[in-house]
């Protein structure tokens, strides 16, 4: 094994450490940047750093495998990376209107509630998200993408890849 895998491997293994550590108690969320999501302008409250976000909801969905539940029922169904998270998370909750607005990010690997199917809409009625209760979790990581992106993997091997992270679906 080389050493940039080596590093990766300890990385990862930190990153799983951390987290653990971050979310031992899951009676509340940790400090840190945490949005409830209602309406679209509620995204303005998101920051616009490099973070890991985690998206956490009371929506039911039985095959989601993340072990992660804040106060018994807000469950993280999606965990991503990003430099500009803001954008990115509207294109997950509000995807019609990301679209709409023709923005210049291409994000290719957005939230999957159901495979193949790209970001929900939570001003939708018909898709019935609207529901329930959204939530927004940041750490920022003001960090090259690929350290981020082993954060990600942290956060999947402490608690299980999230139902929606599909990034091959």
């Amino acid at each position: 094994m080389n050493n940039m895998q080596l590093r990766l491997d300890q990385l990862l293994s930190e990153f799983r450490s951390e987290f653990k550590q971050m979310f031992e108690s899951e009676e509340h969320f940790p400090e840190g940047t945490w949005v409830e999501i209602k309406s679209e302008e509620d995204i303005d409250d998101v920051k616009y750093y490099p973070s890991l976000y985690l998206i956490a909801t009371d929506c039911k969905f039985d095959e989601n495998p993340c072990k992660l539940v804040f106060n018994d029922k807000y469950k993280v169904i999606y965990r991503g990376e990003g430099y500009h998270p803001k954008v990115r998370i509207q294109s997950h909750l509000f995807n019609n209107s990301y679209i709409k607005q023709g923005r210049k990010f291409g994000y290719y690997k957005c939230m999957k509630v159901e495979p193949g199917m790209d970001g929900i809409n939570l001003d939708n009625p018909k898709e019935g998200y609207q529901n329930f209760k959204w939530f927004v979790y940041q750490i920022k990581l003001d960090v090259d993408s690929a350290i981020r992106k082993q954060a990600e993997l942290g956060f999947d091997d402490a608690f299980d890849t999230p139902l929606a992270s599909r990034e091959r679906n």
